[in-house]
Formats: structure tokens, sequence, C-alpha cells
């Protein structure tokens, strides 16, 4: 029995009843052997443990769901979807850990620290036993309406810190995050420039007071005053001083008070600080229509010396004051202001990319904006706090600020505190009475900064040595990997490693990536998984990792940092997606081979020449074997994984580029046309148009358009497969600037050149076939049938075998009905059966075209007792006369086989993927399998996407619709929302004209 668990069930009860010997207490086990009494206590153990395990995992699936269900649901999806969802639970210097499926404890080395608050790393000691220590002695958090002592003594010890490095004398404003810390200098900064323009307002009142009174002692002299005003002379003085109040408050509104901030620039996200944030995608949502801020390119700056001057100039607008009585006559002065409260800037544009700012296009910039009467606000929120070996990261290049922001690292990674430093001479008293927060200067908070400022002093020259090695190694990966590593930036413990633009890479998935504004975190969850190290992308340039550990990072870490970016670098160099985001994939789906090389390059951009008309051309995949053609590094997955995949990429999916070719006509006019593709297939839409849940999959199609237009400037984009039916046409594509086509006119055209061609050849009579359409509720379908009937004898039309695909078919029945009657109005000639037949039960009807004709003609094809020329159908055996059958569906599976069809018919599929089955291409009853859609081009140009089953000069026929109408310059679309007959006519007459020919009977099964 030694060595293994041990149950109740495995212990008899005491005599008389007694509890199971499980439960002994002490006494009891003293009386067993002494192996035994080991087992039982073994046992305990092991339960508790279970025990225990199990309440962590009870714990930790709570608060998962917790977050997810109540905190943050979208983010809590991103971070499952990047397998980033990590409760962590611990923390110590540079690293967190996170509780693993057993409950043991997994520790990663964190060098995201805390977006750059954790300069002394996690829970440091000397602060962790100050924070116990004023528990203990119970400091107050909450004594409002007092002073505040540590907040003083903190504010103090800043002052000192700030003085030492800039020579200056300030007010500190406390807060408790990075934001608030900005938004106390903007409220600042606006107050400072109403107080200036309040005091010139009261000097002016001042002045025309004055002038009243000079006025009204010249009356009394007999006198008078002449008023001059911008060179006209006043004779009233209520007139001169409305005319100067009118003036001037005409020039404060049209001045539109505003702020200075740097493309590219963070300031946080609450409502002022947003406003300061340069980013669309964290402005937009909340300041649509605007903001109070002028962004500038330091570029520019850099490039134009004047620049910076002419920029701070367009900010000023003039006041009048008016001038003294001299001489009976008063002038006017005019006073320069300017629009702009404050100028804001970061050192280093951290959630830009960890961008530095040129030091000269800076220093230019402060003097002119100072030079205006402008303050210059330096957010080093991120940069202080000697996260880059200063106090000041701009005291590194010599720039004085007049208002100072610090925050992040200020709480030494325990307390949540910000603070807004003002010059002496520029602070208004009035401030601190005004601007005030329930939880700032708290005593705690304020006593750990004091602590942590006292710390970080001693740091400098560790933050500068860790900073150089961590430099010089990722520069020597660059060096090795130039094709990933685009740059690396920054300064001391704030480095950007900026990864390579990947959005024109032939590796469809590396493009997604990069497309998405996802792939930063993609590398951070590979680091996180692979290496146990985690890292962060810089918030608005998602390609760049930042690289921000604590002042304490050992060389031996900084060594595994760099050996685990390399191993990074090697798969990506390698364009190895399936060892990229092994990390994700279902555990049994991981480790199936070592790291290949799948390096394919940039796709193909055949260049356009000049005022060449562009088009573009959106598609999908097909399933996933397109998707092991277009990313053959996941080649070794199965379908099920590869859906997996894809689905659950689908909230951060974005449209992706697969090539440019230019097209040339038989007359010698060309179009450039770009594809792009949405990273889904033809199944994953199915299904989502089967839940009625495509509103997402529809707006990655609009998403798609966009950047075809966008991006390319494509004057028309054609929808191909799917695409339009999540559009509904092309109908729900928000752009009236577009040409938009889902090209089914010419699809059509095409498709019905083919089976008569091939019915010719057979010698049949192409005025009176029995035609099946498959499918007869859809727009191809009805489109096809309606066309068809100037060649059939009799129509069958199939929706479905249910009660909804009949109700389809007999509305496209009613459709080839109103088409039919409007051909043979005012004595139009039958040209086939079919004709004849509309024309004889019209001529016994004798009522014109109904709304509805079916259910009548139905009726009296019915009562004639013979075979009725158009028919709709529920079954597919009820096809099985049809000389010709045109199939096209969105079915999940090949449907259509050899029993349902004629022996010798052309079967004519257009869907994609197939609906014809295997056996029907290789049946022996002499049936026909033509794949419809397949464009013969002019000048057999060959397609440049992988994975687009064409043979070499060919086009499918929606693709050629799109280049047709980019060749056509000003055409109009033909098929756009539901198409008609007239439609198709037009596109096929366009084709011909620029050497389209509709392609060989082609009878290869190729989806």
């Amino acid at each position: 029995m030694a060595g293994r668990p041990m149950t109740a069930n495995a212990f008899p009860r005491q005599k008389g009843g007694g509890r199971p010997v499980d439960t002994l207490d002490d006494d009891s086990l003293g009386a067993l052997s002494p192996a035994l009494s080991a087992d039982i206590a073994a046992s305990a153990d092991l339960s508790r443990r279970h025990a225990e395990i199990a309440d962590i995992r009870d714990h930790d699936a709570a608060a998962l769901q917790g977050y997810a269900e109540f905190a943050r649901p979208q983010t809590a999806e991103l971070l499952r979807i990047l397998s980033l969802d990590k409760p962590y639970v611990r923390a110590h210097d540079d690293y967190l850990c996170y509780r693993d499926e057993a409950g043991d404890e997994v520790e990663v080395l964190d060098i995201a620290g805390g977006y750059g608050s954790l300069i002394l790393g996690h829970n440091h000691p000397e602060l962790r036993r100050l924070a116990i220590s004023q528990l203990r002695q119970e400091m107050p958090t909450h004594a409002q309406m007092s002073i505040r002592g540590e907040a003083g003594l903190l504010c103090r010890d800043l002052d000192a810190e700030l003085h030492a490095a800039t020579g200056r004398h300030f007010v500190i404003t406390l807060g408790n995050s990075g934001a608030e810390a900005v938004e106390a200098a903007a409220k600042h900064a606006r107050m400072a420039q109403l107080a200036r323009l309040d005091a010139f307002a009261e000097q002016v009142e001042r002045r025309l007071a004055r002038i009243r009174a000079a006025e009204a002692a010249a009356k009394r002299l007999g006198g008078t005053l002449e008023l001059i005003l911008d060179g006209h002379a006043h004779t009233s003085f209520d007139a001169f001083a409305a005319a100067v109040r009118a003036s001037n408050a005409r020039a404060v509104v049209a001045a539109a008070p505003r702020f200075l901030a740097a493309q590219g620039a963070f300031h946080g996200k609450t409502m002022g600080a947003l406003a300061l944030t340069h980013k669309p995608l964290f402005r937009d949502p909340f300041l649509r229509g605007g903001t109070e801020t002028n962004f500038f390119d330091w570029q520019r700056l850099s490039a134009d010396p004047a620049a910076a001057h002419a920029l701070v100039a367009a900010g000023a607008y003039t006041l009048i004051l008016p001038g003294t009585v001299v001489d009976g006559r008063v002038t006017c002065q005019h006073e320069t202001f300017n629009a702009y409260a404050a100028l804001f800037l970061e050192p280093i544009q951290g959630e830009a990319g960890v961008i530095p700012v040129p030091p000269e296009a800076a220093m230019a910039l402060v003097a002119a904006v100072r030079a205006a009467g402008v303050p210059v606000v330096v957010d080093e929120i991120q940069t202080g706090f000697y996260r880059t070996g200063a106090l000041l990261a701009s005291s590194r290049m010599g720039l004085v600020g007049d208002y100072y922001l610090l925050g992040k690292s200020l709480g030494g990674g325990l307390a949540k505190i910000a603070a807004c430093a003002v010059t002496r001479e520029h602070y208004l008293p009035r401030f601190g009475l005004l601007h005030t927060s329930t939880n700032v200067e708290d005593d705690p908070s304020c006593g750990i900064a004091r602590k942590a400022l006292v710390i970080a002093r001693q740091l400098g020259d560790a933050v500068q040595a860790r900073g150089g090695q961590l430099r010089a190694g990722f520069e020597a990966l660059r060096t090795r990997y130039p094709q990933v590593i685009r740059d690396v930036r920054g300064e001391g413990l704030m480095l950007g490693i900026a990864f390579a633009d990947m959005k024109l890479r032939q590796s469809y998935g590396l493009q997604l990536l990069a497309r998405s504004g996802y792939m930063g975190y993609v590398l951070a969850g590979h680091l996180l998984h692979e290496h146990g190290i985690r890292v962060a992308p810089a918030l608005a340039a998602s390609t760049v990792i930042r690289i921000q550990p604590s002042a304490y990072i050992k060389a031996t870490e900084i060594e595994r940092v760099l050996a685990a970016f390399d191993q990074l670098c090697r798969i990506v160099d390698n364009e190895d997606i399936y060892k990229l985001i092994e990390f994700a994939l279902p555990e049994d789906t991981r480790g199936l081979r070592p790291l290949g090389d799948f390096r394919q390059g940039e796709i193909a951009l055949e260049p356009p020449a000049a005022g060449m008309r562009r088009v573009g051309f959106l598609t999908h995949y097909i399933d996933a074997a397109h998707l092991r053609v277009a990313d053959p590094s996941l080649a070794l997955l199965d379908t099920d994984t590869l859906e997996d995949l894809l689905e659950r990429m689908l909230p951060v999916t974005e449209p992706i580029v697969l090539g440019r070719r230019t097209i040339t006509a038989s007359h010698g006019g060309q179009a450039s046309v770009v594809f792009a593709g949405i990273p889904v297939t033809s199944g994953m839409i199915r299904r989502a148009l089967l839940n009625q849940d495509e509103s997402r999959l529809q707006a990655l199609c609009h998403r798609g358009v966009a950047t075809l237009r966008n991006e390319f400037g494509c004057a028309v984009v054609g929808l191909g497969q799917y695409t339009s039916i999540l559009t509904k046409n092309g109908q729900s594509v928000p752009d009236d600037a577009t040409i938009i086509t889902t090209g089914n006119s010419y699809t059509v055209y095409v498709g019905v050149q083919a089976v008569l061609a091939m019915a010719r050849e057979r010698g049949w009579d192409t005025r009176d076939l029995t035609i099946g359409i498959i499918g007869a509720g859809g727009n191809i379908c009805s489109a096809y049938a309606q066309c068809f009937t100037r060649h059939a004898g009799r129509l069958l039309l199939y929706g479905g075998d249910h009660a909804r695909g009949v109700r389809k078919a007999e509305r496209a029945a009613d459709s080839v009905l109103r088409h039919t009657l409007s051909e043979l109005a005012d004595g139009g000639t039958p040209r086939s059966g079919f004709e004849r037949a509309v024309a004889a039960a019209a001529g016994a009807a004798g009522d014109g075209a109904p709304a509805r004709p079916w259910p009548r003609f139905h009726q009296h094809w019915r009562d004639l007792g013979s075979p009725p020329a158009l028919q709709v159908v529920d079954a597919l055996d009820a096809l099985g006369d049809c000389d010709l059958l045109v199939v096209a569906t969105n079915a999940a599976e090949p449907f259509l086989g050899p029993e349902h069809c004629k022996p010798g018919a052309i079967v004519c599929d257009i869907s994609v993927p197939m609906n014809c089955r295997d056996d029907l291409f290789d049946n022996d009853r002499g049936i026909t399998v033509l794949l419809g859609g397949e464009v013969a081009l002019p000048n057999a140009e060959v397609m440049p996407v992988r994975g687009m089953r064409l043979a070499d000069g060919m086009a499918y026929a929606c693709l050629s619709e799109t280049i047709l109408l980019g060749l056509e310059e000003g055409h109009a679309s033909c098929s756009y929302g539901n198409i008609q007959p007239c439609d198709v006519d037009a596109m096929g007459a366009l084709g011909e004209k620029h050497g389209f020919r509709v392609g060989h009977h082609k009878q290869t099964r190729i989806f």
C-alpha cells in the first residue's frame, strides 16, 4: 500500500458503527503503524492539494469570465484570440507569474515594464516594506481639506530635482495618472491664456473709460475728440467703443484657441488628453469633427528651418488697444496674441513607435513658441524618472520647458501617481483652488513616490549600461536580419524594435498580421509562450516592440531576451507562419515539423503607366486547400484546424493585397487591375449567411473596397465569388464614388455562349432545348433563366427542396415571364418554343402582363394537360429530361451527380466551389461538365494570384467584366444589384469590342 494515494473506501469502519478511518484524529493516527500513518498523511496532503488546484482553477476561470463579461468584453476577446489572456497572480523584480493548469506558478520575464512604469521593477523590496509600514501605522489616505504632509514633501523634493535639471523652480499639481497630469497642464495653460485675454480686456475698458472722460471734458470746453480706428474717424465715442469691442470679439472667436502637438503624439485617453493625441483610431470615436489641436510634422520642421516660425505665426492674431489722448486725437495700437494655449511635446514619442524627436527642430520650435508667449509643456510621463538615465529625457538635448509632466514610474510600480510641474513665473495660484480631485495627494502614494525618487536617483549609470547592452544586441540582430528589423531606436531602457513593413509580403499570413495592426501582439504572444518573455507593442505603431525593463535587469536576462528575439527573427525571416503561430494552435498540431524556409518576397505589383485606368478585384479563399497553396507553411494542417484558425482570427482580420497586373485589350487600350482578398473561405461565408451573422464579413468586404480605392486609386472594384452576396450585389458598399460591379452580367453572357456553342457542335436545335436552372432563386441563375428564354422549349427552375427555395424559384418564374412578355410586346416575334408557348398562354389569358404572372400561366398549362413551358420543381430528380443544366448555388458540398442528369446532357457549373460531384466528371453516360465563367484575354496575361486556379491567359468572367469597365472609361456598372438581360447583352458587346473571347470548353475539375 505504501506510495499510492488512499481513498476512504480503502479503510473499514470501526466496530460499533464509528466514523471511517480516513477521518481519524491525531490520537487515532498515533495508534496506527508509522508506515500506515505516513500513507494516510500523504493521502490527506494530496487531497488538500487537489482541492487547492480545483479552487485555483475555479478562481481563475471566474476571473476570466468576469473580465470578459463585466469589465472589458472586446479586450478580453482580443486577448483570447492572441493567446495573451493570462491572469497574473504575483510579481517581483522583472518577473510576472501566472498559474498553469496544475496550479503551479509560471514565471515570465517582463520587459514590457508596465508600459514604462517599472524602472524599479515589480514590488521593489524597499517600497514594499514602506507600504507595509504605512498600513501598520494606519497612515491616512483620505484627509481632504487639510494640509497633506507627504504631498508637500514630495512636491518639495520634485521641485529640487527639477531645479537641478533645469535651473527653474516649480509649483506641482499631483494627479492619479499621466492622463490626469496632461489634463491639469491643458487646463492651466488654457486658464492662463484666458487670464491674459481678460487682463487685456480690462486694460481696454480702462482706456475707454479715460477716453470717455476726455471726450466729456472736451465737450464742456466746446471742443471734440478725433477718434481714429483703422484709419476711420469716429465722431461718436459710443460708436468708437462699440467698434473696438466688436473687432476684438470677432478676432478672439476667429482665432479658435487651441494647442500645438506633434503628429504621432500620445498624451492619454481622457477627453482633454485625447484632444492632444494624434492617432484617429483613438480620437475619432470621441472627438469626430475636429479637435482643438494643430498637429505638426517633425520631419517637415527638420527639413525647413523657417517652418517652425511659420507654424507659430499661423496662430497669431491682433487685438485693438485704444491709445491715450494726444492733442485732441485718439489713435489705436494693435497687440499680438497667439491662439495656441501651449505646445505639448514628448522627447521620445513612445506610443508612436519610440521615436526620438529631432533635437534641432525641437529647439527651433521651442524658441519660436516661447517668443510668441506660448508655454512649452514637456510630457515626460514615459520618458522621465530616469527611464533614459536622467530625470528628464529632454535635458539630454538641452531643452527646457515651462511645464513638465511626470507619471508611470513616479509611483515606483506601486502607487498610482503623476505630477504636473509649472514654473513659478507661469503658475496661477487660483488654479490650485479650482483644480481638485478626491483621491490625489494621499499620504501613502506620496510617501512611496518620495522613496522611489531617492532610489531611482542612484540608477542613472545602471540604466545607461543595461540600455547600451540591449541596444548593441538588437543592432546586431538588425544587421543579421535586415529584412525583419528595420530600426532600433530610443534611449536608455526605453527602446523600440521596429519590425519591417510587411503589408506587401507574398506570405499572406504575415501581410494579414501587418495590415490588421496586430503583428506586434502576435510577436508578443510568440515570445510569451515559446520563451517566457513578456513584451508589448507601441499603441499607435503595432510593428514596434517596446523594450522597457527595470534598471535591475541582469546581463544574463538580457542575453535571454536577445536569444529569444534571434529565434523569432529567424522564423519571420523564413516566413514560416506555422512556427510563428504554433503557440496558438491546438496542442496536437504543434511541433509537427522544424523551422522551414518559405520565403517568397513581396507580391508582384506591376506598375501602371501614367494615366492608366486602375481597377480592383476583391476575392477570398475558396477552401482550406486554397489556403494551403496561398500559405505553404500551413500546408501540414488539416482542414478543420485551418478553418478554425481563420474563424478565430476573424475579429482582427483585414483585407490583403494579392498582386497587380496590366491587361491589354485587342486595340491596345490598357487597364491596371489590383487584386485583394478577404482571408475567409467559402464555407465560412456560407455558414455566416445561413446563421444570418454576415455583418462582420460584410464590413470586411467594405474595407476591402476601401483598400483598393484609397491605397491603389481604383475607380472600379469588382466583387468576386461570395463577396457579391455578402454585399447584397454591391448595394451595401458605402461608396458612391467608386463603380461597383459583381461581374454577374458578363458571367451570364459567357456561360450562355459556352453551352450554346457546345450544343451547336452537337447539332442541337438551340431554339427548342429543355433547360434546367439549379439555384434559380439567385441573382445569376435568375438572369440565366431569362437569357435562355430565346433558346428554350421548356425551362425548369429548381430553388431547393424546401419551401423557402420553392418560393424563391417561383419569384424567378415571375421574372422570367415578365421578361418574356416584355420581349413579345408590341408585336415581337417569338424566337423559341418557350416564347411561342408564353405568347399562346398570354393570348388565352387576355389580360396583358400581370405583376405576378406565374400563378395564372402555371394554372393555364395545367389545364391544358401538357408539359408546361415553365415549371418550378422541388426535386433534382425532376431535371432528368433536361438537355442543358446550369447550376450556381452556395451549397456547402457538391451534390449534383449522374443520376440527376439526362444521358448526353451538358452541365454548366459556375459555382465556386463546384456543385458537381466527382462521379459526374467521370461518368459513363456521355454527360459533359463545363466550368462556365472563363474568358480568354486578348494578350494572354497571367493572373498574379497564388491559388487562383486559372490557365495562363484566362480570367474569370466576373474579373473580366471589372477589367472591361476599366478599359471603357465612363461606362456605368451593368452588375450592381439585380441584373437584367439587357445588361448581359451590353457586357457581351463590350467584351467583343475589346477582344475578350469566351473560354474553351473546360471539363477538368478545378475546385
